[in-house]
């Protein structure tokens, strides 16, 4: 039996991010996706603070937002597009990931809350 997968809130998260950069010209590493969903603003960062996913998760680590950009792949909803100078693959969301964010887009509104990773204070005057 052949199983389905339905993506969640993460991966719809994940193609938003992926297919943002990809109408800018742009295209993420895994680390590059992380980078913006979880809203660093370093030179890269900064670049995309307009992204509707910029800083909206904030819990995630590398190895579960790699986790879920795996299956997006497994499935087809994105891609990888080779770059030769940098013997890198990059993402790119597929037609079917398009689609799929199309249909989702009739049927939920789509705006997300930005969330603020507090840091825990480590220097205190007592």
């Amino acid at each position: 039996m052949k199983e389905r997968f339905i993506p969640n809130i993460i991966d719809i998260k994940i193609l938003i991010t992926v297919d943002y950069l990809n109408n800018l010209g742009y295209y993420p590493l895994p680390q590059g996706v992380l980078k913006i969903l979880s809203g660093v603003l370093d030179f890269e960062g900064e670049k995309f603070q307009d992204c509707p996913t910029f800083q909206t998760i904030v819990s995630y680590n590398s190895k579960k937002i790699s986790r879920e950009i795996i299956m997006l792949v497994r499935y087809k909803y994105l891609v990888k597009k080779y770059d030769i100078k940098s013997n890198e693959l990059y993402l790119m969301i597929s037609d079917k990931g398009k689609g799929y964010l199309l249909d989702y887009s009739k049927h939920h509104k789509i705006s997300f809350k930005k969330h603020v990773k507090k840091e825990k204070v480590t220097i205190v005057k007592i």
